[in-house]
């Protein structure tokens, strides 16, 4: 029997190719074109390299596998994730096919994207030994391969903001190469037309997202699903016969992709139906019917996208909601959703890039607390960061600095994540966790804090900053004026609300930091 190959491809460099522009037109087309080059672009190169009868391109609905007993020259066993594994025939269709594909993205990005490749010849009689070999080798390719450089121009070449050589082309006046010309012909394509209401559409332009010029927040939420490797992994063990083999794996990866396409088409409806709410309504300025709210990334359970940083916490938490409620079941092998958040909520001309960099680490931020407390079942956690100017050092650097207390003892409570004395982020959205890490509280507490007056609430933010001394003089005068701090959970005593402080950590800053990132009336049934 000649030997025929699996091929698994690996598309690199995609966080720099979405996020080194600061203009969302940009931003909105290179993740159009992430999108569809597996989708379209692999399709059309199997097209252009064997007829159309020898291939065998749909995969979502027609779960057999057919290269095994039919004359085929290539089919695709799967598309997620930013991979991509295709059957061949041959080694040499293989290497065919990826020639051409290697070339298409190198023409479309001037080598600002990456391609990895790795092969393996088989007999197909176990996908199981296969498929480890197959990413064993992608990993290795990866890891020793030189980052390729994006081509550039000759000495006479207008170099243009992204370094690559002019097109000749201009954007609002500005010369642009072929890259962002072409990043910008794709982001007027209405590629997720299908994910929003009727009526409502996605902004063009980020200025459109009903946010506030001067002082405007973006908000960038990156979402990424927990121990889906580990429920397929359990799926798959005892599998390696081909043609269930790859049965299961198109049925996993399609349900995913569904389920999480299902939760985000819901979240932004329900966005929909609450912008109609006076309230609401007059604090987001928004244009016709845009949405404040815009996705860049939805590849199976990596969910990316922008809003307006004023409802970037409370979205994230509604997708986390909407998400644990639903459960994958293949089999006898059944498992609930859950996934962590991380928000970035940045000013409107942050590089863009940074803010991404920031929503990652904020969600691995939520991913390590999570599986501290809960390895087998984490639940759907968030964790967010506000910048309210430069942000020069890590996540955690950063925090030591800024929101430990002076003088004041680390955090007395023995975890294997890190602490801080103003902060209890990230927060759990759908678990049983202890109750101070519950965000629901959280929510409560600031319905009640949020009716003080708003110059109380400053002062009483910034003392926490100085010291613990001084959070106490400003506690005892907001006392004796009768306001008094709501009584939480966490703290010593319930019914003595001087306690500020339980091992040497504090809820409160928590509420002062979300006074101007947290709009009361947006799902306000769900959270009564």
């Amino acid at each position: 029997m000649n030997k025929k190959c699996i091929t698994l491809y690996d598309i690199t460099g995609i966080q720099d190719f979405i996020f080194s522009s600061a203009k969302a037109k940009e931003n909105i087309g290179a993740s159009i074109y992430v999108q569809k080059v597996f989708e379209e672009g692999l399709t059309d190169c199997l097209k252009k390299c064997f007829k159309e009868n020898s291939i065998k391109a749909e995969w979502t609905t027609d779960h057999n596998f057919c290269i095994i007993n039919k004359n085929l020259n290539a089919e695709v066993i799967y598309i997620g994730g930013g991979n991509a594994m295709i059957a061949f025939d041959s080694k040499e269709s293989a290497i065919k096919v990826t020639e051409l594909l290697s070339e298409k993205i190198l023409k479309d990005t001037q080598a600002t994207l990456g391609l990895a490749v790795a092969y393996q010849e088989t007999s197909f009689e176990n996908f199981t030994e296969d498929k480890e070999a197959l990413y064993k080798n992608l990993t290795k390719i990866k890891n020793s391969r030189y980052h390729s450089t994006p081509l550039r121009g000759i000495s006479i070449n207008y170099e243009c903001e992204d370094g690559l050589p002019s097109s000749g082309k201009t954007s609002e006046n500005i010369y642009i190469s072929d890259v962002s010309a072409m990043k910008i012909e794709l982001s007027k394509q209405n590629y997720y037309k299908q994910l929003t209401p009727k009526e409502y559409h996605f902004p063009y332009d980020f200025d459109d997202l009903g946010r506030n010029f001067g002082d405007s927040h973006l908000g960038v939420v990156h979402i990424d699903g927990n121990n889906m490797g580990l429920y397929i992994d359990e799926v798959m063990a005892d599998i390696n016969d081909y043609s269930e083999a790859v049965r299961m794996i198109r049925n996993i990866s399609s349900k995913i992709k569904t389920l999480y396409q299902d939760v985000f088409i819901t979240m932004v409806s329900d966005l929909a139906n609450e912008i109609d709410n006076k309230v609401f309504k007059d604090k987001l300025i928004l244009k016709g019917k845009n949405l404040p709210i815009r996705p860049l990334i939805l590849n199976g359970d990596d969910v990316t996208f922008v809003c307006d940083g004023r409802i970037a916490i409370q979205l994230a938490n509604k997708f986390l909601e909407l998400l644990s409620k639903k459960e994958i079941v293949i089999n006898s092998h059944q498992t609930k959703l859950s996934a962590c958040a991380g928000i970035a909520i940045v000013k409107s001309h942050f590089p863009f890039y940074r803010a991404y960099e920031l929503a990652e680490s904020l969600c691995s931020s939520a991913k390590l607390k999570a599986k501290a407390l809960n390895k087998k079942t984490p639940g759907s956690w968030m964790d967010y960061h506000i910048v309210y100017s430069g942000f020069q050092l890590d996540l955690d650097s950063l925090r030591d600095k800024t929101y430990n207390v002076p003088s004041m003892k680390p955090v007395s409570r023995k975890t294997d994540f890190p602490q801080y004395n103003l902060l209890l982020r990230p927060f759990c959205v759908s678990n049983d966790s202890e109750s101070y890490y519950n965000w629901e509280n959280i929510q409560k507490l600031f319905n009640t804090m949020v009716k003080w007056p708003r110059n109380r609430l400053k002062n009483l933010r910034n003392s926490f900053i100085i010291s613990q001394e001084e959070v106490e003089i400003c506690r005892s005068n907001n006392t004796s004026r009768g306001y008094c701090l709501p009584i939480f959970l966490m703290l010593d005593s319930e019914t003595n609300n001087n306690v500020i402080f339980s091992e040497n950590q504090t809820p409160y800053f928590e509420i002062l930091e979300l006074l101007d990132f947290y709009i009361p009336e947006l799902f306000s049934e769900e959270e009564d």
